[in-house]
Parts: structure tokens; C-alpha cells; sequence
């Protein structure tokens, strides 16, 4: 569970970029304050352990939120001038959502093994 909280820290923080690069350099703020907030969404669970299945299912929910934002973010900056540009950065930031709701999604509900430290039952 910690190398999913590091990647989605990581995944948080591109997010906050790409998106500063859309509010300043590009001028679209709705999608720079949508984009900052769906890396919100994934920032917030970063910090913390999930080691039970409930909690687990909260950094699921944080990490499905995050894709639906950035794929309603994808459809609303396709009637833009300047598509190509903004859509392949968030079609990036939407694929590696994927990758990490998919990643959180198969480990969900895995329990610790009595008497180990670090390794989990298949």
C-alpha cells in the first residue's frame, strides 16, 4: 500500500502542475481549478495507511473520482482551439488514473499475513 500512496502523491503532484500550466499559460481556469481539484481528491488519502478493506475502499472511491474529473476535463476542453496540446497532457493524466484505480481495485481486499511484515495473501 505504500508504493500505491507514493504514486498517487506523485500522480497528485503532476496533476497540480499540469494544471498551473493550464490556469497560467493557457488561460482556462475552470479547467486548471478542476484538474487542481481532482488532485485533491487523490492527495487526500495519500498521508495515511489503509490497512483494512474499508479503508481501502475509500482510496478506491478517491482514485474512481479522480478519473471521472479529469475524463469530464478531457470532454470539456475537446471545443477548444488549442485542443491537441491540453488533451494529450490529460489523456496522460487519465491513463496512469487508470492505471492506479485498476492497481488499487486488485488489492483491495487483501489481508496481512499473521507472523509477516510486508507481504500480503494473493
Amino acid at each position: 500500500m505504500a508504493r500505491i500512496r507514493v504514486f498517487a502523491a506523485l500522480l497528485a503532484l503532476l496533476s497540480i502542475i499540469i494544471g498551473s500550466w493550464l490556469g497560467i499559460g493557457r488561460g482556462d481556469w475552470i479547467g486548471a481549478g478542476a484538474l487542481i481539484f481532482a488532485a485533491a481528491c487523490l492527495a487526500a488519502v495519500c498521508p495515511f495507511d489503509a490497512p483494512d478493506p474499508r479503508r481501502r475502499n475509500r482510496v478506491a472511491i478517491a482514485c474512481a473520482s479522480y478519473v471521472v474529473l479529469v475524463g469530464v476535463l478531457i470532454v470539456y476542453t475537446y471545443n477548444r482551439r488549442d485542443f491537441w496540446s491540453d488533451t494529450i497532457a490529460l489523456f496522460l493524466l487519465l491513463e496512469a488514473g487508470v492505471g492506479l484505480t485498476g492497481w488499487v481495485l486488485a488489492t483491495r481486499n487483501r489481508s496481512r499475513l499473521p507472523g509477516s511484515r510486508r507481504y500480503y495473501d494473493a
